[in-house]
């Protein structure tokens, strides 16, 4: 009898352990919600732009004159563009708690976080930063989340209007936090300590959304992600036949690295495969090393030797 307690009791820590969610709902958050795009494309003459100015210094660079602002806010543009947002998010109020969520869980991870005041604005389609984390303020362009199926984007090509969607925003928060977070060696120039980086930055974003699936972290649809974890074995066996991992060459971050619409193999298979396998890879790598080795999640995020973390992962593709 006793033994089978033991048992049940064994197995009861081991589903606990390995359990991904982690209990947050006694962690208290104080972060300011400033609805910008609202204030802003709402100020139709210079007295209320001269009080907006006067709340929010930080938003108006001296070196643009107010007539810049005015017209900014006139234009019909721009205000069609922000009544889109209007409708898409309403209140923000869903997307709020969900960035609220995001910052109880850095929280729990790191206890010296202080959450940022959240800026909602409209950004002139910035693709490149739709969220900017500052520590004291976090700012989210809503125009790069109206939907994929937004007109506004026909310039834009299709890998990256994909994610161009609202379930994007808390998952841009968490890789934008998650940035501040985590060290890199500067000095390290090869396509392995990428490959470590950025799948620690996936790493860390699972565990501050632990609701949220690998295709919506790594911002692939499930048909791609489908096609690396079918392909892991092949995709290993050619990063090592071509000795790519220890290379400096910095096409390969070109080629495995940066969004794309594709991976660049140079076989006929590219076509076939979405951009970023080695993001993709170096997240399989950090989560064998995390699965291999008793380490905190905050020491892995300290960690910049990406040949010690890939040594120790003792990884192996699944075949």
């Amino acid at each position: 009898m006793k033994y089978i307690v033991l048992l049940f009791s064994l197995a009861i820590f081991t589903t606990c352990s390995n359990n991904k969610f982690v209990d947050v709902s006694d962690i208290k958050i104080q972060s300011e919600l400033v609805r910008f795009d609202s204030l802003f494309y709402n100020t139709d003459n210079l007295d209320k732009l001269t009080s907006l100015k006067q709340s929010y210094p930080l938003m108006f660079p001296s070196e643009t004159n107010d007539s810049v602002w005015l017209s900014k806010v006139k234009s019909l543009e721009e205000q069609e563009i922000y009544k889109k947002a209007t409708i898409v998010f309403g209140d923000f109020n869903k997307e709020h708690s969900e960035i609220i969520d995001v910052f109880k869980h850095v929280k729990y991870y790191y206890p010296e976080f202080t959450a940022p005041s959240i800026f909602t604005i409209i950004s002139d389609f910035d693709y490149q930063y739709p969220v900017l984390y500052t520590q004291e303020r976090l700012f989210v362009s809503l125009d790069m989340y109206l939907g994929a199926d937004e007109k506004e984007y026909e310039m834009f090509p299709k890998y990256l209007v994909k994610n161009m969607v609202e379930e994007r925003i808390k998952v841009d928060v968490a890789d934008a936090i998650s940035k501040n977070i985590i060290a890199i060696d500067r000095y390290d120039r090869t396509l392995l300590s990428q490959m470590i980086y950025n799948g620690k930055l996936l790493y860390l974003s699972q565990k501050l959304l632990p609701s949220s699936g690998d295709s919506l972290l790594i911002g692939y649809t499930q048909k791609e992600l489908e096609w690396c974890n079918n392909n892991e074995a092949d995709i290993w066996a050619y990063m090592v036949k071509k000795k790519l991992i220890y290379s400096s060459d910095d096409k390969l971050l070109q080629r495995f690295i940066s969004v794309a619409p594709f991976t660049k193999f140079y076989l006929e298979l590219d076509q076939q495969s979405p951009g970023r396998v080695g993001v993709w890879l170096g997240w399989q790598i950090v989560k064998s090393y995390m699965e291999n080795n008793d380490v905190l999640l905050n020491e892995l995020m300290a960690n910049n030797d990406a040949k010690n973390i890939f040594i120790k992962s003792k990884y192996k593709p699944n075949k």
